[in-house]
């Protein structure tokens, strides 16, 4: 199964122009479990279950850094003046 892990993400990289691979990965692993006999819901869950890791990292980060940028933004922009 490492195998098809494996080769799903290098498609990602292969296709640089789909923000984060988003379907790629999922692609790759149907096509590749459907080689190995593998129904295409259960390849389409493995496939899901690593990219969770992406989104239990990376939702919060860009959450965060929004938060950041948007309150630095929102102080740079006020005049001296104003309460």
């Amino acid at each position: 199964m490492r195998l098809a892990v494996r080769i799903a993400r290098d498609r990602r990289r292969l296709h640089p122009g789909v923000p984060a691979g988003l379907g790629v990965q999922e692609a790759g692993l149907i096509g590749f479990g459907s080689i190995l006999g593998l129904p295409p819901d259960a390849a389409l869950t493995l496939s899901l279950v690593k990219r969770l890791r992406e989104i239990l990292f990376g939702i919060p980060a860009l959450v965060s850094w929004q938060w950041a940028e948007g309150w630095k933004g929102f102080h740079y922009g006020r005049s001296r003046n104003e309460p």
